[in-house]
């Protein structure tokens, strides 16, 4: 039996290094539009959000009588 000498690791080729290389930077890709996307949809549902509580607003203060200077001082506004 022979001894051998400490073993070394096997290394990888550089073509399945670029293979990997390339897969994992259309991971990325992938995954940075799907963010950019999320980030799109979360603009416009805050968006939507923000009008509806506009309008919620709006009506509380046509029900209740109040001028708007009236609100408006309420609030601390100028």
């Amino acid at each position: 039996m022979r001894k051998e000498a400490a073993e070394m690791p096997r290394r990888k080729s550089i073509a399945s290094i670029d293979a990997k290389i390339s897969d994992l930077q259309k991971k990325a890709a992938a995954a940075k539009e799907r963010y950019e996307r999320l980030c799109r949809e979360l603009l416009q549902l805050q968006h939507e959000r923000e009008l509806a509580m506009g309008q919620e607003i709006l009506s509380a203060m046509k029900k209740s009588g109040k001028s708007y200077r009236e609100i408006m001082t309420f609030l601390g506004s100028p």
